[in-house]
């Protein structure tokens, strides 16, 4: 089996029309990339889904099982050097900015794993971070159930940016797995609105595919 490491190497992939319908928050306006294919429902079947369920595990998930912190300390390196590679000669004035994780940072299950991620990349010139989607408060998050609306959850993110500070000339959202596309259609809007019409990609190390359509894939090939 092909190893995760060399998957990440690989050329990243731009969401075209055809996958496009699986993410349906996502518009052909959206220039979205990534890396690898997380099948939902597959569990460790594949190198991309071991990589991507190791990344999320909870921090109340370590304090009981503190053996399976160095799974997710694995995780975060494949994926830094991947970043390593993948955003290094962004352009002058280019930020990258995570898209929030569901918990705040007073949540017990506050996880940092995108900061962690991009904290160990080393491209060329160096990144500039910078948070600046926040979440007012803490939700579940998608997969756990009881999905917040794209209404309901751009009411409860907000740009946080001084009056003063240096506008960023273009943005890549950075997350682990797009699933509908709904955080970074959230992410983008409050962003364009804050600096006007300015260029804002996504950038994933995952997008989600479902287990009903990959079997459809696998069929043609019969």
């Amino acid at each position: 089996m092909t190893s995760i490491s060399s998957l990440l190497k690989k050329r990243a992939r731009k969401i075209d029309e055809l996958a496009r319908a699986e993410h349906q928050c996502l518009t052909a306006a959206d220039d979205c990339f990534f890396l690898v294919e997380y099948l939902a429902g597959g569990g460790y079947s594949t190198p991309a889904n071991d990589l991507m369920i190791n990344f999320k595990i909870r921090p109340s998930e370590l304090e009981e099982k503190p053996a399976r912190r160095r799974y997710k300390d694995w995780a975060c390196r494949e994926i830094g050097a991947a970043l390593t590679q993948h955003l290094s000669r962004l352009s002058a004035g280019s930020v990258v900015v995570p898209i929030p994780t569901s918990k705040m940072r007073d949540h017990p299950d506050y996880d940092d794993r995108l900061l962690r991620a991009l904290a160990l990349a080393r491209p060329t010139p160096p990144l500039d971070i910078r948070e600046l989607v926040k979440q007012k408060t803490s939700t579940r998050a998608d997969h756990e159930g009881d999905r917040q609306s794209f209404a309901q959850l751009l009411q409860n993110c907000y740009v946080d940016h001084p009056v003063d500070g240096k506008a960023p000339g273009s943005i890549v959202l950075f997350d682990d797995v797009l699933t509908d596309g709904k955080h970074f259609r959230v992410c983008k809007q409050l962003l364009q609105e804050r600096f006007g019409e300015i260029r804002v990609r996504g950038f994933f190390i995952a997008r989600r595919v479902r287990i009903d359509v990959a079997m459809e894939f696998e069929s043609l090939d019969e």
